[in-house]
C-alpha cells in the first residue's frame, strides 16, 4: 500500500493507493497553522486498523507551497519510511494537480507558483491565462498508476524540497538590543 502526503498548502492531504496504483481512500483537512498534527490524524485515521505496518512506500508532496508545510511533510514520510524502513519518494505539487500542461498553485497575495507547459517553474502575479488553477493537491484520481510509476523510490535521507522560490522573511524594522527585547 503506497501512503501519499500533501503538507504544501492549508488544506492537508493524505491518500492512500493498493499495489496497482488504485485510490482505496483519501482525506483532507484544512488546517493552515496545524499540518503536523493534521497530516498524522488523517494518515492513521485513513489507515484504520492497517496502520502504518500496511504502508509498503511513501509519497510526499515537496513543493511548490507553503516553506514551513512543505518542511512538515518531508519530515513526516522522512520519519516514517525511516521507522518502517520503507522507501520514499517525492513528486511536485504541480503533479499532484494531474494537470497536464500549464498549472498554477495559490501562493500568496495574489502570487502563483506557475509551471508552463515546458515544465519551466517560476512565480508570477495573477492567474496566467493558459494555466490551470491547482487550488487543492490532493491526488483526486481514481488510478494514480502513472504518477506512482514515473517516481524513483528511495532513502528517506534523498529527499529534498522543490523551491521555486525563497524564504520571505523581512529585516526588523529597528535594531534591537537584547534588554529591549527581552525585557531585561
Amino acid at each position: 500500500m503506497t501512503l501519499a502526503l500533501s503538507t504544501s498548502s492549508p488544506l492537508v492531504s493524505v491518500a492512500v493507493f493498493d499495489e496497482d496504483g488504485r485510490l482505496s481512500g483519501a482525506a483532507e483537512a484544512t488546517a493552515p497553522r496545524a499540518a503536523s498534527g493534521t497530516v498524522i490524524q488523517l494518515a492513521l485515521t485513513l489507515l484504520g486498523d492497517r496502520g502504518l505496518a500496511s504502508v509498503s512506500r511513501i509519497v510526499v508532496d515537496a513543493g511548490p507551497g507553503s516553506f514551513t508545510g512543505v518542511k512538515v511533510g518531508l519530515a513526516v514520510a522522512k520519519t516514517w519510511a525511516y521507522a518502517l524502513a520503507v522507501p520514499v519518494a517525492a513528486t511536485t505539487s504541480f503533479d499532484l494537480t494531474g494537470a497536464p500542461a500549464a498549472v498554477a498553485l495559490p501562493s500568496r497575495k495574489g502570487e502563483y507558483f506557475y509551471r508552463s507547459a515546458d515544465g519551466v517553474a517560476s512565480v508570477v502575479s495573477g492567474l496566467p491565462a493558459d494555466a490551470a488553477s491547482g487550488e487543492d493537491v490532493v491526488p483526486r484520481a481514481q488510478n494514480a498508476g502513472p504518477l506512482l510509476a514515473g517516481l524513483q523510490f528511495g532513502d528517506a535521507f534523498a529527499l529534498a524540497a522543490h523551491y521555486v522560490a525563497g524564504p520571505s522573511i523581512s529585516q526588523a524594522k529597528r535594531a534591537h538590543i537584547m534588554g529591549e527585547t527581552f525585557g531585561v
